[in-house]
């Protein structure tokens, strides 16, 4: 007789927190995997072309966890991988990532760079990632899209979609 009541007040509770009962209703839409990572748009110190933009732009994604506010980011180039953890919070409908921790794998450093391979330097890249990412999530719930950012002499904006 028992089991009855608990199973009926545990599918109250469950319906109780999708029907909107739960006051951190708002976070839900920006938690799980996005897909994608930093546009270049504009490289004003090289070659402007929409080729050379595409080569210098880092895919990859963003998970974003409801534990702790926590997000990791993972984003490689033609030469580069980057790493970054660090806590988001969430105002005025505005996602704000700030990283505690920046990871950079240059592949072994300038002596070992492909001249022919596109590549951002470390420094440019702790800068830009050293400052918070601004995302804002579309109408529709499927993309996050950054404010523009300069990396180096680059203009930027991240771009993510489920």
């Amino acid at each position: 007789m028992t089991r009855p009541i608990w199973l009926a007040l545990a599918t109250v509770a469950v319906g109780a927190l999708s029907a909107g009962c739960n006051p951190n209703q708002q976070y839900v839409p920006y938690f799980g995997k996005w897909d994608g990572g930093l546009n270049i748009l504009e490289i004003p110190d090289g070659p402007n072309t929409p080729k050379d933009r595409e080569r210098e732009s880092l895919r990859g994604y963003l998970m974003i966890y409801g534990a702790r506010q926590k997000f990791d980011l993972h984003l490689e180039g033609e030469q580069e991988t980057l790493d970054i953890t660090g806590q988001w919070r969430l105002e005025k409908e505005r996602l704000t990532l700030k990283a505690t921790k920046i990871e950079i794998d240059d592949q072994g450093g300038e002596a070992f760079r492909d001249p022919n391979r596109k590549f951002i330097p470390g420094p440019e890249l702790r800068q830009a990632y050293g400052k918070p990412i601004v995302l804002k999530l579309s109408a529709d719930k499927l993309k996050l899209t950054g404010l523009k950012i300069s990396v180096g002499p680059r203009i930027a904006v991240h771009e993510f979609s489920r």
